[in-house]
């Protein structure tokens, strides 16, 4: 499997309920990757929406039902992130829901920051559940040299910071763009590591 080509830690976030959504939790659990669940949130705007798509006008129940559903849809799962989302972060009651499902399930929760005015994050370590965000999105364009400015951005913050947070897609300029230069980052003395090792309690 492609997956076996990169041989540094990294964490598959799955989208749920697609056809393939299970193949890729069990192809990326084989090839030695943490699995999380990226779970479809509620967008600003006119965008079209992924199935099942928690949205801030549903019922609690609504929501239990569709988290619980989604997740046996990504097997291996041991965290959540949020696929896109800019409405329902800024939803602290939405949120506050998702979150002990998350907890209950013993998952840890990243922040994809998709609004600047998310409350995910400070909900998430309010409920005591180990949590993040994100730093660098790496392909919002589809280019191996963009993708590497971006991951070079995940250094400074990491240099800086200690750690750093990347998120990208699968995509072939991503994975060709991982390939080759998270060798050469770790040869500069960057670690590659799951996410899980960076969700903090506060």
């Amino acid at each position: 499997h492609y997956l076996s080509r990169i041989k540094y830690p990294f964490t598959a976030a799955v989208l749920p309920n697609q056809a393939h959504s299970k193949a890729a939790a069990n192809a990326a659990h084989r090839a030695g990757k943490e699995v999380i669940m990226h779970l479809p949130l509620e967008p600003k705007g006119d965008i079209p929406l992924e199935p099942y798509t928690i949205k801030t006008d549903m019922s609690p129940e609504e929501i239990v039902n569709i988290f619980n559903k989604s997740l046996k849809t990504v097997p291996y799962a041991v965290g959540i992130n949020n696929h896109q989302g800019s409405l329902a972060t800024e939803n602290r009651w939405l949120m506050s829901i998702v979150l002990d499902l998350a907890a209950k399930n013993g998952f840890y929760f990243v922040d994809s920051r998709t609004s600047p005015d998310t409350v995910g994050l400070d909900t998430a370590r309010t409920m005591g559940i180990a949590s993040n965000w994100r730093n660098i999105f790496i392909d919002n364009e589809k280019d191996v040299d963009y993708n590497k400015g971006q991951l070079e951005q995940a250094k400074s913050v990491a240099a800086k910071r200690g750690y750093a947070i990347a998120i990208g897609h699968d995509s072939k300029t991503t994975y060709e763009a991982l390939v080759k230069y998270m060798p050469e980052f770790e040869s500069m003395g960057y670690e590659f590591v799951y996410a899980s090792e960076l969700m903090f309690l506060r």
